[in-house]
């Protein structure tokens, strides 16, 4: 029996079965990859070793706790005590290297849960857990609009998310960390902006510059977006092109408040240098980076070249703004003198599935991403569940 073509269903139907189910599907997958691994000896270079030892770190129920590890602590610990300055920033590690808006996030839905539930770590925690898994679904959605209405083209959207969500990285869109917060926010304002409804993209581009430093990458796409929309004429320029520098607002925001914190004013900054990120020449982080991991590092390379090259693919989908977004989120890992975490970094930058997917129209290249993403995210995954660093 012949299905259906997908303008029969309804708006509700057609987002359902390109995000809520694959999404579903993929967790439950996870989750019995994590089952699997439990039964295997845990990383014993883990900060808390203790955690490792007895087979969880915050809960004892796998399915809640599989889902916080590493950054997750730091997240928390800004959650539940703000900002708290080291005596040697360019030293010690700090919560001071992560920007603020999914800890305070945290902080406000655990405000929510009662008295006795936000005393320990398990209740912002559960809260950290949830955001990141609605977020998760929301930036899916809004990537999945921002695809079909730039190219009329449902089948292509679809293909977008479904290889976004198996990428090997995919996973931390649902760990307790920004990756998934960032996704909406960045995926919501470019919808917001094609839309033309650049208020609202104003709201979202500054959230985004209070959630990673690599949200005011969006500014220079935005710029293209509307210009475009106005036929590349500067004097129909209006006041809403003010939009476009939200984004940097937001960020600015955050490093005024970090230097009066620390009277560093380039605290900002200074805070990364712990983690080993400094600013490198792009070919200097590609050929000879810094804390370069003998198992991941490879991975990392290999994802860095991946996405410059389908970066510089989307150039010739003729679609200006989504190609200058994904090749200027490459700066910050190209830059830092680091390839450490490329792999989750990259995760988010949507735009680049897109090319991805159009060559995923032939079913042998469909079939090749979908296997390989999806073995790749399950060894991913299995180590991270034994609290081994994979990102």
């Amino acid at each position: 029996m012949p299905g259906r073509p997908p303008d029969a269903r309804g708006p509700g139907a057609a987002l359902a079965a390109a995000v809520l189910y694959p999404f579903l599907l993929t967790r439950a997958g996870l989750l019995l990859v994590a089952w699997f691994a439990a039964q295997f000896a845990p990383s014993w270079t883990y900060f808390d070793p203790t955690g490792a030892a007895r087979g969880w770190s915050r809960l004892p129920w796998l399915a809640l706790d599989v889902w916080g590890r590493y950054d997750t602590a730091w997240y928390l610990d800004l959650a539940r005590h703000g900002y708290r300055p080291p005596a040697e920033l360019l030293r010690e590690q700090s919560n001071l290297a992560f920007f603020p808006l999914y800890s305070w996030l945290v902080r406000a839905g655990t405000a929510l849960l009662p008295p006795a539930a936000r005393a320990g770590e398990a209740g912002p925690y559960l809260v950290a857990v949830a955001l990141a898994n609605a977020c998760a679904l929301l930036g899916l959605a809004l990537v999945y609009l921002v695809v079909r209405d730039a190219f009329s083209d449902e089948r292509l959207a679809r293909r977008t998310a479904l290889y976004l969500l198996l990428f090997p990285a995919g996973f931390f869109l649902s760990c307790a960390y920004t990756e998934s917060l960032y996704l909406a926010l960045a995926a919501g304002t470019f919808w917001l902006a094609q839309r033309e409804r650049w208020a609202w993209a104003a709201a979202t581009g500054l959230l985004l510059g209070l959630t990673r430093a690599s949200g005011i990458l969006v500014a220079p796409a935005l710029g293209l977006l509307y210009l475009s929309q106005r036929g590349w004429r500067l004097r129909a320029v209006r006041w809403d092109a003010l939009a476009i520098t939200a984004a940097p607002a937001g960020l600015l925001a955050h490093a005024v408040h970090l230097a009066l914190l620390t009277g560093d004013p380039l605290a900002l900054f200074h805070a990364q240098a712990a983690w080993h990120r400094a600013v490198a020449a792009p070919w200097r982080t590609l050929l000879e980076p810094a804390a370069f991991h003998p198992k991941m590092g490879p991975l990392e390379l290999a994802g860095a070249v991946l996405f410059l090259a389908l970066g510089l693919a989307l150039l010739a989908l003729r679609r200006w703004a989504l190609a200058a977004f994904a090749l200027l989120s490459l700066a910050p890992v190209l830059l830092s003198g680091t390839l450490m975490s490329a792999t989750r970094f990259l995760a988010v930058v949507f735009p680049a599935f897109i090319p991805l997917a159009k060559a995923g129209e032939r079913e042998a290249v469909d079939r090749a991403v979908v296997i390989l993403f999806t073995f790749a995210q399950a060894l991913l995954f299995f180590a991270w569940s034994r609290f081994y660093w994979v990102a």
